[in-house]
């Protein structure tokens, strides 16, 4: 499932659609009715008093037009494992399929599918999770028929075993507004769009500085960490000919120099998140050419990842996020220790078989096959992923 919005990835991709509106509300829907069959679910996320929730999150996932095999019990197992890491976890920087949203201060939240995302589906489940620190998860399915729009209540429960810190009870909120307000319908590249992020980004700096003042780390480095995914846009004057160059990401991107410096803030300071400090050492091997091709000079740098990769894992396997199993496996099969790779990509599909489509784990093991060859490896057994049916032969 893919989001149609102009968004910039960790990965430094960017995705652009364009869309035209038409004036008048009440007639754009009536047309989108008409000729789209988009699934919308209206959430409102409130307490056990019915007062609503601001600034929760929203996981969700589940069917469209390049898979219907995502389960319930997949989110159910993303949120145990890693609810407590989500002020640190953003779209395609997680795993492939997983897209958020965020309550505004009305405790709602609108979940648009697509109508060219669902591939002519006539129905589509999709799997929810609302989190919010200092409460219960909730974690729900809707399977609705396409063109459909739901409304959808999720009462959230305080969790009396983790009391969150009331300061973040504002990165909650500006975040939300911040989200809202690149995901907005009509111009979002606007001067006024401009300054309202600007000010956002200013208030959490604010906030970020007090909260590293006063001790408290992991909440200083939660807000410097969403300082580097803050959205942005940028109007500028063309000196020449008077035109404005208008921009905006959502997300991280490394060609930024402060969402550069704000994410290492937030790596430097962590101490309760031990699988985004583990990013900062992903992120050095990656800049010492980790992912690059069969040089044998790159051989001393993929055995000291893999030797720090271990000590992570060893400590911390079952919080590892998932995308961090997809240079292990690949690293090992470089330096020509296919049983190696073969058990750590086995070990990847263990841990989290939703990554992939049976389809792609399979290609995955055609690549193991293909680095077998390329780096001349002697596996000592064939390679086969649990469940599937069609092994790499």
């Amino acid at each position: 499932m893919t989001r149609q919005r102009l968004a910039l990835s960790i990965l430094g991709g960017v995705m652009a659609l364009a869309a035209a509106t038409l004036n008048h509300a009440g007639i754009r829907e009536l047309v989108e009715k008409i000729v789209n069959d988009e699934v919308t679910f209206e959430l409102s996320v409130v307490d056990d008093r019915g007062t609503p929730v601001d600034g929760a999150t929203v996981w969700f996932f589940g069917d469209d037009a390049t898979r219907t095999d995502l389960r319930v019990e997949d989110m159910r197992r993303l949120v145990a494992r890693h609810g407590g890491d989500l002020d640190f976890i953003f779209e395609n920087s997680f795993h492939p399929e997983l897209l958020i949203e965020r309550t505004q201060a009305d405790g709602r939240a609108t979940v648009r599918l697509e109508d060219s995302d669902l591939g002519g589906l006539e129905s589509v489940r999709t799997h929810f999770a609302v989190l919010k620190r200092g409460w219960l998860p909730e974690v729900l399915t809707r399977t609705t028929r396409t063109g459909a729009r739901e409304n959808i209540t999720v009462r959230l429960k305080r969790n009396p075993d983790a009391p969150a810190d009331a300061r973040l009870e504002r990165l909650d909120h500006l975040r939300a507004v911040a989200h809202a307000i690149v995901n907005s319908p009509g111009d979002v590249l606007t001067e006024a769009n401009e300054r309202r992020l600007r000010d956002i980004g200013t208030e959490l700096r604010k906030l970020a500085s007090e909260l590293e003042k006063d001790g408290a780390v992991d909440a200083a480095a939660a807000v410097y960490y969403n300082l580097a995914y803050l959205p942005t846009v940028t109007v500028e004057e063309n000196r020449s000919d008077g035109t404005k160059m208008r921009e905006y990401t959502t997300g991280f991107h490394a060609d930024s120099p402060q969402k550069v410096s704000d994410r290492a803030a937030a790596w430097g300071l962590v101490k309760s998140h031990p699988a985004v400090s583990y990013q900062a050492v992903l992120e050095k091997y990656e800049s010492e050419g980790l992912l690059g091709g069969p040089t044998a000079g790159r051989d001393a740098v993929r055995k000291a990842y893999l030797a720090d990769s271990e000590k992570f894992f060893d400590a911390y396997a079952a919080q590892a996020w998932p995308t961090f199993h997809v240079p292990l496996w690949q690293m090992y099969g470089a330096l020509g220790q296919a049983d190696r790779a073969c058990e750590a990509l086995k070990t990847f599909h263990e841990f989290e078989p939703s990554y992939y489509t049976a389809a792609q784990w399979r290609k995955q093991l055609e690549n193991y096959e293909a680095d077998v060859r390329l780096f001349r490896s002697s596996p000592s057994r064939k390679c086969e992923l649990p469940g599937l049916a069609q092994a790499a032969r």
